[in-house]
């Protein structure tokens, strides 16, 4: 996985409390803006947030790339509506050459269950690749077959079984050929290929599993993003996607603290909002760590391989001690 945030609102916590200073004021927004200074806005963010007035908190924007991630994360992440997604198209891509399959941590440490997890993914790539293949050589037979097997001469055994581009190549209708009409076909072919080869990967691509890698670009305001840290830092989060947002935690916060400062799950500031669902391994601050090493961010038991440089906050879990 390799998360990282490619751009944000510039002094995104400055917008935040010039946004929220002018609901309650007569000044202008640029004078506002020219006049508040960073100890203020953190100042005035502090209070909007013991105020519950979280509406400014949507003019910061925070944009991510993603890498790494499985189809079954993407199907997770993309349930949070107020965000903007691009993501790498199956339809438009073709999977067998970049085919790979994350495997979900469970599997590391239950080495019969890895072993036939790797086979069923070996499986699939094996039928995506036959399928598209043969989706591709079906659609090029039925358009041009007729028409060219009187000049092929079938230097092959099986014509009917060999793929119609190794027939075409193997009686001389490339690109390069000297004769102009065998160079006209291979054009009208190739022009043919790039169409079909998008109808067989959006149909091949029906048998790829969940554990497919993609990438994608996203963007969240400062709200949402609290929100998702919310729901998707806690310790009831599948694996992959808990450390996704631990990452994203560590670099917004790094570029925005006060903005950050109560996000994360809810056993940080209160304790559990799961009811009977939790897990009874809340997370909780560790002070006298925290007083003592501002600048460094640490999760014991931690999936999550923070990333941050500058983050201000220390979390250990209640489950482990303190020297872990």
């Amino acid at each position: 996985m390799k998360v990282q945030l490619i751009s944000y609102t510039s002094q995104p916590e400055k917008v935040v409390a010039t946004a929220a200073k002018l609901c309650y004021s007569n000044s202008k927004a640029t004078d506002l803006f020219g006049s508040i200074t960073i100890d203020e806005a953190s100042s005035f963010i502090e209070k909007l947030s013991k105020m519950g007035h979280q509406s400014p908190l949507e003019h910061a924007n925070f944009t991510f790339a993603i890498e790494g991630v499985s189809r079954s994360l993407l199907a997770q992440i993309t349930r949070h509506r107020i965000a903007s997604f691009s993501v790498q198209s199956q339809r438009y891509v073709n999977m067998d050459d970049k085919f790979d399959y994350i495997t979900p941590a469970y599997f590391d440490n239950e080495i019969d269950l890895n072993l036939g997890f790797d086979t069923a993914m070996e499986s699939a790539k094996k039928w995506y690749t036959l399928l598209r293949d043969q989706i591709i050589d079906k659609y090029l037979r039925k358009l041009f077959y007729n028409d060219l097997k009187k000049d092929f001469t079938y230097p092959v055994d099986d014509p009917e079984q060999t793929p119609f581009i190794t027939l075409l190549e193997l009686n001389g209708f490339t690109k390069d050929s000297e004769d102009e009409e065998k160079r006209n076909i291979y054009k009208a072919v190739s022009r043919q290929y790039r169409y079909i080869e998008k109808i067989a990967n959006e149909n091949a691509r029906a048998v790829l599993p969940n554990a497919c890698p993609t990438q994608m670009i996203m963007t969240m305001n400062a709200r949402e993003l609290i929100h998702f840290f919310k729901e998707r830092c806690c310790n009831r989060a599948q694996e992959e996607i808990r450390e996704l947002a631990w990452r994203m935690f560590s670099l917004v916060n790094d570029v925005a603290p006060t903005l950050f400062a109560n996000a994360g799950p809810s056993c940080l500031h209160g304790g559990c909002k799961e009811g009977p669902m939790t897990c009874g391994k809340t997370y909780k601050f560790n002070i006298q760590e925290y007083n003592l090493n501002r600048n460094i961010l640490r999760l014991s038991n931690a999936p999550e391989m923070l990333q941050g440089r500058e983050t201000q906050r220390i979390l250990i879990r209640e489950d482990l001690k303190d020297d872990d």
